[in-house]
């Protein structure tokens, strides 16, 4: 998804940049859209970028037949996934994995039997 312009300095003008360019992108694509170019290039850790090689590497399986805890361990990596990846630091993982199940509760994404 890279964007044209945007550059890895931390300057006000890159942020200026990001602004306009996070502007015009939510004026052609639909917020699912942008989820769905986020979770297809974000990093995974263990050499996958994006969800669903993540998935496959993790689990074995495609990310659509992922049962809900899976999802929320895949949810969790973005966040540090060389602290998190699940075959290295398993309870790490399992920590964060829990932390996306109890915000998803807490904003009511799922209830207590799931």
């Amino acid at each position: 998804m890279g964007i044209d312009g945007l550059t890895t300095q931390k300057t006000f003008s890159r942020k200026v940049h990001e602004w306009i360019a996070a502007a015009q992108l939510e004026r052609t694509k639909s917020k699912q859209e942008i989820l769905e170019m986020y979770l297809n290039q974000v990093n995974y850790g263990s050499g996958c970028w994006g969800v669903e090689a993540a998935s496959e590497t993790y689990f074995g399986k495609h990310v659509q037949d992922l049962d809900l805890a899976q999802c929320a361990m895949l949810a969790g990596l973005p966040n540090r996934p060389s602290v998190y990846n699940p075959y290295y630091h398993k309870e790490a993982a399992k920590a964060q994995r829990n932390i996306v199940l109890a915000n998803m509760l807490d904003q009511g994404f799922i209830n207590d039997d799931q």
